[in-house]
Order: structure tokens, then C-alpha cells, then sequence
């Protein structure tokens, strides 16, 4: 989806890809946003090839984005050759791009490769966002992770906002505990 606009990604299976299984373009810098509703589906295997890059869901650099509502998905990555998980900062590649925020909230993933194999969770940049992220309640089994306690990564790419992040109740599958 690489056009402004509203979008809509509901109750869907997004399955096997070489690459992203989700790659949401933004609006044009300046003059027109893109908001995304990203809700109710099951996105299954990124990374299906070793030779790419990919991401569960991939933002990209110089656009404009409203708000985001990525809430109440499973993610199930067991056949990946190695994957990221939800890019929510436009890459960091300049020009950089513009979020509101939004939700990252009530999500499940379930990782059932091998440890290492995937960098993060979600990832962020508050640098390019003017409101506020919410990353809460999701589920996550780390063990993929490549750190096991990573799961929201906050990136600095020296961008001219100052958003904020409220996040928590992040519950790791395995322990029962949190994971930031």
C-alpha cells in the first residue's frame, strides 16, 4: 500500500512472503497524510528468503503519517529465515518521516524460530513523532529475540519532534512476566 489515504487492513491471513508481509507507504511530505487500521488479522511468516530484508510490517522514509491503529493481531513467524517485526519509523533513512502515532496494542506473537532470528518487536522513533505512541498489552514469546528483553525499541534518528511513548503490561509468553 504505497498511496495516501485511509486504510484499512481487517481480518485478513497475510502469509509466506520472500519480504514484508505488510509494507504501508505514507502520504506525500507536506501535503497530504496516510492513516492506517491494521486490526483483527493473522500475519504469518515474513523472511521466507534468507537473501532479503524483511519486516513484518515496514514503514518507509519521506511520508507523512496520521494515525496508526496496528491492535489485535497474531503474529506467527515459525518458518523465517530471519525477520524485524513492526517498523514504525519510516527506515530512519533521510528525509526522515513524519508520524502522529498511535496503538500497537493487543497482539500476540508467536516466534518459533530460532533464537536471534528476529531484531525486535516494534520499533519506534519519537524524534519524528508530534503525539503520542501506545504500545500495551501485547504478548510476546521472546524467544527469537535477539535480545530476549527487547521488544519496544526506541531509535533516535535526530528528527525535529519530541513525541512520547506509553507502553507497559508487554507480557512475556514463557514467564509470565514483562518484556520492554
Amino acid at each position: 500500500i504505497s498511496q495516501s489515504g485511509n486504510h484499512v487492513v481487517r481480518y485478513n491471513r497475510v502469509r509466506l512472503h520472500d519480504e514484508d508481509l505488510l509494507a504501508m507507504g505514507g502520504g506525500e511530505p507536506g501535503v497530504t497524510t496516510c492513516t492506517y487500521d491494521v486490526r483483527f488479522n493473522l500475519l504469518e511468516n515474513s523472511g521466507m528468503d534468507a537473501a532479503g530484508h524483511p519486516d513484518v510490517s515496514q514503514t518507509f522514509a519521506d511520508s507523512t503519517y496520521g494515525n496508526i491503529t496496528y491492535d489485535f493481531n497474531t503474529i506467527l513467524i515459525d518458518q523465517a529465515a530471519g525477520t524485524q517485526g513492526v517498523i514504525l519509523q519510516g527506515n530512519g533513512n533521510p528525509p526522515l518521516a513524519t508520524f502522529l502515532g498511535g496503538s500497537f496494542s493487543n497482539n500476540t506473537y508467536l516466534q518459533k524460530i530460532a533464537s536471534g532470528l528476529m531484531n525486535m518487536g516494534v520499533i519506534i522513533d519519537l524524534t519524528m513523532t508530534t503525539g503520542t505512541w501506545t504500545i500495551i498489552n501485547n504478548y510476546d514469546d521472546p524467544t527469537a529475540l535477539v535480545s530476549t528483553s527487547i521488544f519496544i525499541v526506541e531509535d533516535n534518528n535526530g528528527g525535529p519532534s519530541s513525541g512520547t511513548l506509553v507502553s507497559g503490561s508487554n507480557t512475556n509468553l514463557l514467564t509470565g512476566g514483562f518484556v520492554t
